[in-house]
């Protein structure tokens, strides 16, 4: 397929909120660090997502990133998912490091809405 016809859909916001809606319904069983932990694995899934599925018109495609900041984002990903999972498993660690988790988490939001920034401001060129 061409690549007018290649569309980039953001799984990102939608991993997130759907996560954090999961952890509001979890709180009675859980307590409150279930909508901490669901953020952070809603996080790492989007993460994950956006860096290795496009869509295209119909059809899904799943593919290994090949560039840095893909990988990265895989890496970065990876860790929320374990992160928000330990989490979970014992509440504890949320209350001691519950500073650095969400210090961590507005630092690679920040990164990622300015590395997605920068892909929507990209110049292109006409060839003549």
């Amino acid at each position: 397929m061409s690549e007018d016809k290649k569309k980039k859909r953001v799984f990102f916001p939608f991993f997130m909120f759907v996560s954090v809606g999961l952890g509001f319904l979890l709180i009675e069983r859980f307590g409150a660090t279930a909508v901490v932990a669901l953020l952070f694995v809603g996080l790492g899934l989007g993460l994950l997502f956006d860096s290795t599925v496009t869509v295209q018109e119909r059809k899904v495609s799943v593919e290994l990133p090949v560039k840095a900041g893909g990988i990265i984002y895989c890496v970065i990903g990876g860790i929320f998912i374990v992160s928000g999972l330990l989490t979970m498993i014992s509440p504890r660690l949320l209350v001691d490091y519950v500073t650095y988790f969400m210090g961590l988490a507005f630092i690679v939001l920040g990164a990622y809405l300015l590395v997605s920034g920068f892909k929507l401001i990209e110049a292109t060129s006409k060839p003549e």
